[in-house]
């Protein structure tokens, strides 16, 4: 089964299977996570939006946002529930389609809970494209579950990884956090350093 048949098949059965939207857990990471956020940011893309439960609460905080999913079973419904004009909703696979659709500079990129679904040639990827695409002083938000995923990456070398190889194509510090079965990292991308004159 491809990747987007396998999530499209996940939403079609369910269209919160992870219960963003009911759930005490989910509810309580998602304001963790914008709590670690600045007040405001001009553009900010979402990879993974799902339902569109934390893209509601995160268009607050956005001139414009864009919201990414692989599967359209998933956008359906996030369109259907977050009716917000800052907030555009885009059908990409990612890292492959970061290029067709997200356009720089970006001042905010989040991956919350998508990271150890990739393999890592895509992790790396996906690391060097937000290097590249961060304004200066943009910021990455990356949230992991620290339990059993079920695939290669688990969220800790998922996020370790992650954060190696942004650092191997561009200054950055990071603040991490870490709570109950899962951490949040904010990079926060350097600007590159002048260079000089031969």
């Amino acid at each position: 089964m491809s990747r987007r048949s396998r999530w499209e098949a996940v939403f079609a059965a369910d269209p919160d299977p992870w219960r963003f939207r009911t759930s005490p857990y989910e509810r309580d990471k998602a304001s963790d996570a914008l709590s670690m956020l600045a007040p405001r940011y001009g553009r900010a893309v979402e990879v993974g939006c799902a339902n569109g439960a934390f893209t509601a609460r995160l268009a607050s905080h956005c001139d414009r946002l864009l919201a990414l999913d692989l599967a359209e079973s998933a956008l359906a419904e996030a369109r259907r529930m977050v009716q917000d004009p800052v907030v555009t909703f885009i059908r990409a696979e990612m890292p492959r389609g970061w290029r067709a659709t997200v356009a720089p500079p970006m001042d905010l990129i989040v991956l919350s809970e998508v990271l150890y679904y990739l393999s890592a040639p895509e992790l790396d990827a996906m690391a060097a494209h937000a290097a590249r695409d961060l304004a200066p002083h943009g910021q990455v938000l990356l949230v992991n579950w620290l339990g059993p995923t079920g695939e290669a990456l688990d969220g800790e070398a998922a996020a370790t990884r992650f954060l190696a190889a942004f650092a191997e194509c561009r200054p950055m510090s990071v603040e991490t956090h870490r709570r109950e079965g899962y951490r949040m990292d904010l990079l926060v991308a350097e600007p590159r350093p002048a260079r000089g004159r031969s």
